[in-house]
């Protein structure tokens, strides 16, 4: 599979979940809404710096 399916995918279900925890109320969701994001941006980042085959001297990967 391409990188960038990948990175579409990846996106595409992130974004959904997010926007699925923010309405959340309860403690769960507000704890679980950075979380997700913070590891979703860490997926996106290790996504492109390998498979894209970015040099780790312009963005290393996490």
């Amino acid at each position: 599979m391409s990188p960038g399916v990948v990175l579409l995918a990846s996106l595409i279900a992130g974004g959904l979940g997010l926007a699925r925890l923010s309405r959340g109320e309860d403690r769960l969701s507000r704890l679980a809404t950075p979380l997700l994001f913070g590891a979703l941006v860490l997926w996106v980042w290790q996504v492109v710096c390998v498979g894209f085959a970015v040099p780790g001297v312009l963005l290393p990967p996490p």
